[in-house]
């Protein structure tokens, strides 16, 4: 049981699911051979309980495996979210900066077309 378990927790989910299962097939063997030289229904019983145990240990090994792996992707992901959200801030920021100071070019540029213009217009008149 240990081997499997461990072998379920470490592995890939697919190595370690074969290896559970061959596991529990080597170890089966004593039962089969319990119930071929000493056939009752006692040993038929421990052999499907413990068949049935071994089974949902790996069930539960194979999903606590694959939690494990979401939750990294899930934290992985997460981190690379709030990197994104951080530079979008840096850029809206930078985007903000831009508009300000292009709106300031602009009203600069017609103050100082409307001064020249008017300038020209007074020197005309002279």
């Amino acid at each position: 049981m240990i081997i499997f378990l461990e072998a379920s927790l470490t592995l890939q989910l697919k190595k370690g699911i074969a290896i559970g299962i061959i596991t529990v097939i080597i170890s089966m063997i004593k039962y089969v051979y319990l119930i071929y030289y000493k056939f009752n229904l006692s040993n038929v019983s421990q052999m499907f309980f413990f068949l049935m145990v071994n089974i949902l240990i790996l069930i539960i090994a194979a999903f606590a495996r694959k939690t494990k792996e979401e939750k990294e992707k899930k934290d992985i992901l997460y981190r690379e979210l709030l990197d994104t959200h951080k530079k979008l801030k840096e850029y809206t920021d930078e985007l903000n900066r831009l508009s300000v100071i292009e709106e300031r070019t602009k009203i600069a540029r017609d103050i100082h077309d409307t001064l020249g213009h008017n300038m020209t217009a007074l020197i005309m008149q002279l």
